[in-house]
């Protein structure tokens, strides 16, 4: 508690932010406050119903019980020390020549609605002589207050509650927190992705009208009527005779000074009026345009006289990228 206060009201503790205990301060429940100083107002008053045994043995004994005052509030500890040092004062004036020792032990019981609220063992109480004396005789002293410890333990309940429920909304919290960046990362990385995707499209889609391009520029340069596949060439180039059509082939070896063999290990194809240097390189992927010539024997290795289509050489284009994607790319969708 912070600064000075005067007069009366609830004064509760905390912990973490949670109630404790509290107890009421004022005149009617035994503690006033004064300028932040605490003062308690008990007297005989608050005790009734007194019963008392005075014993004599090897020490002397009191066995002091009483009924307190509903007005006090048991749970404010400075009453209940209050209240404690009032019985004693009542048990040791009720058995006022009756002791024979100068020590004594006081045992005190104060009760409300027949329950034991109030307990408290003295030992080593002085009646007169030598005060340190007694102290040194007597044992360790208890005070304890049920209402009190009922009040503590439910606060301190309440306190450990809080907690479990503090740390249980914390982690509730901290996994939605983790859900949602999570969240937020999947969605990153989803807009990414599109963003990635939409890119490759548009990249894509650019590629391929740039390979259109270029192949009906190559197609309009050489004069070619027609892309055809090897294998309608292979199976009846007569459809095409006099033609001049496109053709993807591989080179493979040149048989004469302007004769080269296309394809040889596939289905071989025979060109003819091949300027000199072309082609240099074993396995060219060629874009071929030519006119067809119709078929031809050609005398290859192992297989002897072999016909096969034959084509006056146009142009070419000698790929750059697979499966000359900068001229097929749009035909071959990849």
């Amino acid at each position: 508690m912070e600064g000075k206060v005067t007069g009366g009201g609830r004064l509760t503790f905390y912990q973490d932010n949670v109630a404790i205990f509290g107890h009421n301060v004022g005149e009617r429940h035994g503690i006033t406050v004064n300028g932040g100083l605490f003062s308690t107002n008990v007297d005989a008053n608050d005790l009734s119903n007194e019963t008392v045994r005075c014993r004599n043995s090897v020490t002397s004994w009191i066995d002091y019980k009483a009924d307190v005052s509903s007005r006090l509030d048991l749970v404010n500890w400075p009453v209940t020390a209050a209240l404690a040092r009032q019985a004693e004062e009542r048990a040791k004036k009720l058995c006022e020549g009756q002791l024979h020792h100068e020590c004594v032990d006081i045992s005190l019981t104060l009760r409300r609605h027949d329950e034991a609220i109030i307990t408290a063992r003295n030992a080593g109480r002085y009646l007169a002589g030598d005060k340190e004396r007694c102290n040194l005789l007597g044992g360790p002293n208890r005070l304890e207050n049920a209402a009190f410890d009922r009040v503590r333990k439910a606060g301190w309940r309440q306190h450990r509650e809080e907690m479990a429920r503090r740390k249980a909304e914390a982690a509730r919290l901290a996994a939605l927190e983790q859900q949602r960046r999570r969240q937020e990362e999947q969605e990153r990385r989803r807009q990414a992705e599109a963003e990635r995707a939409r890119k490759e499209a548009e990249a894509r889609a650019v590629a391929l009208a740039a390979s259109r391009k270029a192949f009906d520029a190559f197609m309009q340069e050489a004069g070619a009527k027609e892309w055809v596949a090897k294998g309608q060439l292979v199976a009846n180039p007569f459809i095409y005779e006099g033609d001049t059509v496109v053709v993807w082939m591989k080179f493979y070896t040149m048989v004469a000074r302007d004769e080269t063999l296309f394809d040889l290990r596939e289905d071989p194809f025979l060109v003819s009026e091949i300027p000199p240097g072309r082609f240099t390189q074993e396995g060219q992927s060629v874009l071929l345009a030519g006119r067809v010539l119709g078929k031809e024997y050609v005398k290859l290795p192992m297989l002897g006289d072999v016909l096969v289509p034959h084509i006056e050489y146009t142009d070419a284009h000698i790929c750059q990228q697979q499966r000359c994607a900068e001229m097929l790319a749009w035909a071959n969708n990849d």
